[in-house]
């Protein structure tokens, strides 16, 4: 089973600013929920990514060092 690691800064600022299109989500590894994020958007008014991001700064202070990672599934992993 593989492991994805993605820059915390990168990962925050990505979900910030382009978040509404699903690309933080591509990154993570989960391309399908990218893709209903892109397709699905404007029926969320916009709040799938803002919850999105106050998970990832949530994740930025539980997480050491300069990395996310994510299991195979794109889901958020834990590693020491």
């Amino acid at each position: 089973m593989g492991f994805r690691e993605v820059d915390k800064v990168l990962y925050v600022v990505l979900t910030f600013f382009i978040g509404s299109f699903g690309v933080h989500r591509f990154l993570r590894g989960q391309v399908g929920i990218g893709i209903l994020m892109l397709l699905c958007n404007w029926m969320t008014l916009g709040l799938w990514w803002l919850i999105d991001f106050v998970i990832a700064l949530v994740k930025l202070g539980q997480y050491p060092g300069d990395k996310f990672i994510f299991d195979a599934n794109g889901n958020w992993a834990y590693m020491q």
